[in-house]
């Protein structure tokens, strides 16, 4: 059976049994209530009759029971009860609904009390034909009792006015149930609708599914609330912040105080950020990404934040820079190769022969030197096919690369590894090569330069493209600082965050295009 009809039957049960006892208690009680009125009633009638001094003097001279009937029976005519009946103190009936029964003793029994005791009380009647509500008060005058008072109520008249309230209240009971019940439909449709209308056990599959996806990603993952405390994290995140297993549901700022003014920070700005490092517990550094949670109501709920290990996402960084190296460098090479045979297509379709040779010699020449430079003097494969790729790409736009004759690079420092130096180099030659490219100076070229053979690994890039706006300063450094339109500003900032960690400096200088100077100390 699915969820809401459950919820709609519980509900519709349960609201069904408690007006059903509810029914019970107010019947119970209303009849109780009803019935004790009527017997109030009966005998405050009868104290009346008993207190007339019409009916006292009468029965003290010797009255006629038509006298007597002429008082009482008017009166009751105008009550609801059934009989009045004035007895003497033998029991003889001086008022009686029937006039036959004028002056014959009362013979329905009860009477003793009253007429031998002077007792005033109720008394239900013993005829097996009706049964009646009957309340007997003595008649007294002058400190004598001279007869007594019979009121008498059939049950039957009671059960008469109880059922008109009745039929009201049972009305009203099962208004209720089916009010009852249309509740508990919307409310099992809402509580349908707030789960996506899905099913205890697909909620339970969901949940199994989510925590097994959630589990195995090789990324750290935690979502923090707007007041800081953590409300689900997976092994990952736990094993990179040092989290206990019991971390959920209790405030992060207690294990990681500054990401979590990090998120907090973001709620304040509903803001996120992206590829951001963040050093943890002053020793291990990660890249955290955070956006903003909202619920259906565009309301921010809290953070989201995935993390990874700096070393593990600069690897996997560099080795998809690693193949999109590849891929230009192919790219460009199987370019200009091919412009080349082009060219000497040509020449040898137009029977130019010598000029072929000659062309195909220039082109083998150039080969030559730039892979013994590259094999020669750059040792490091890494920076030395970076620097082949650059040379394709930028030749492929008509940008000139020269990479110096005295370049030289056996060995790193020790705080410095290759991927790092690629880095450093490649951001500085991208740079250079998109200041050419978005402008138009005449001469479109770059100079390359590396030199190990001090006690400084020094770097020299130097580009004829535009100079750098004094008054921007090194604020080109800064993090989203970018004058392209489609720049994100990253590329700079990275290379003075990896100088400036490993004790280095970067300076630049305007001279007729840009000089870009980079040491760093092999101590």
């Amino acid at each position: 059976m699915k969820l809401h009809y459950k919820i709609l039957m519980s509900v519709s049960a349960m609201i069904a049994f408690v007006v059903a006892v509810l029914a019970i208690v107010v019947y119970s009680q209303f009849n109780a209530t009803l019935k004790a009125q009527m017997e109030f009633s009966a005998m405050d009638m009868a104290t009346t009759f008993a207190s007339m001094g019409d009916i006292q003097h009468g029965l003290e001279n010797g009255a006629t029971p038509e006298q007597i009937q002429s008082i009482v029976e008017p009166i009751r005519k105008g009550t609801r009860y059934q009989y009045i009946i004035v007895m003497d103190m033998t029991g003889k009936q001086y008022s009686y609904p029937y006039e036959s029964g004028l002056g014959k003793p009362y013979k329905n029994g009860g009477e003793s009390r009253v007429l031998d005791h002077g007792e005033a009380y109720l008394l239900a009647d013993s005829n097996k034909l009706i049964s009646a509500i009957r309340a007997f008060v003595p008649i007294n005058h002058d400190g004598k009792q001279l007869g007594a008072v019979l009121v008498g109520l059939l049950t039957d008249q009671v059960k008469v006015e109880s059922e008109i309230h009745q039929r009201s209240l049972e009305l009203a009971l099962v208004v209720s149930v089916c009010i009852g019940i249309i509740i508990a439909y919307f409310l099992s449709m809402n509580i349908k609708k707030s789960i996506f209308g899905l099913e205890p056990k697909e909620i339970g599959l969901l949940l199994s599914e989510r925590d097994l996806i959630f589990q195995s990603m090789d990324k750290g993952i935690i979502a923090v609330d707007t007041k800081g405390k953590l409300l689900l994290s997976n092994d990952k995140a736990r094993t990179l912040l040092g989290l206990p297993t019991d971390a959920d549901n209790q405030e992060l700022s207690a294990y990681a105080s500054g990401l979590s003014s990090r998120l907090m920070q973001a709620l304040e700005k509903r803001t996120g950020c992206e590829n951001e490092t963040f050093a943890i517990h002053g020793a291990n550094t990660v890249v955290i990404n955070v956006c903003l949670m909202h619920d259906s109501k565009h309301e921010v709920t809290g953070v989201v934040a995935s993390i990874e290990d700096l070393i593990q996402a600069r690897a996997f960084a560099e080795e998809i820079t690693d193949y999109r190296t590849l891929v230009d460098t192919l790219r460009a090479q199987n370019h200009e190769f091919m412009n080349k045979l082009h060219t000497v297509s040509g020449l040898l379709q137009l029977g130019h022969l010598d000029e072929a040779i000659d062309f195909v010699d220039q082109i083998s020449q150039g080969s030559s030197q730039l892979d013994h430079l590259l094999t020669e003097h750059i040792r490091d494969h890494k920076l030395a096919g970076l620097l082949l790729s650059k040379y394709n790409q930028f030749s492929e736009k008509r940008v000139q690369l020269e990479i110096t004759d005295e370049s030289h690079l056996v060995e790193l420092p020790d705080k410095l590894n290759s991927e790092e130096l690629c880095s450093i180099v490649g951001n500085l030659l991208d740079n250079s090569f998109d200041s050419i490219i978005e402008s138009d100076v005449a001469e479109r070229k770059i100079s390359f330069f590396i030199n190990d053979l001090s006690d400084v690994l020094e770097i020299e890039i130097y580009n004829t493209g535009p100079e750098i706006d004094e008054l921007t300063g090194d604020a080109i450094f800064n993090k989203g600082y970018t004058t392209k339109k489609d720049g994100q500003g990253i590329g700079l900032y990275l290379v003075k965050s990896i100088v400036s960690s490993i004790g280095g400096t970067i300076e630049w200088q305007n001279d007729e295009g840009v000089f870009w100077h980079v040491v760093i100390p092999f101590d």
